[in-house]
């Protein structure tokens, strides 16, 4: 039961790290890109930078609330446990 109450921060956690890195392979395709490119406006790599944060929003959005029932479920299993 205990390892099932952790493998839900544990999850956060992978979720967190699976968007720093989708953060970084989208940084280095659009590197890419603007070397192709003759000529790119600021814009515009201001708006795929800002893009490309979303995946760590997103991962650090399941943390929190992996975190949260994390804390919710370890709770309530050591209070049954002390019940007992």
């Amino acid at each position: 039961m205990e390892n099932g109450i952790n493998a839900v921060l544990f999850w956060g956690i992978m979720s967190i790290i699976i968007g720093v890195f989708a953060h970084f392979i989208g940084i280095y395709a659009a590197m890419n890109a603007i070397m192709m490119a003759n000529d790119i406006s600021p814009a515009i790599v201001a708006s795929g930078y800002a893009v490309s944060l979303i995946t760590i929003l997103f991962g650090l959005f399941i943390l929190m609330l992996s975190s949260i029932l994390w804390f919710i479920l370890r709770w309530k299993y050591k209070s049954i446990i002390s019940n007992s």
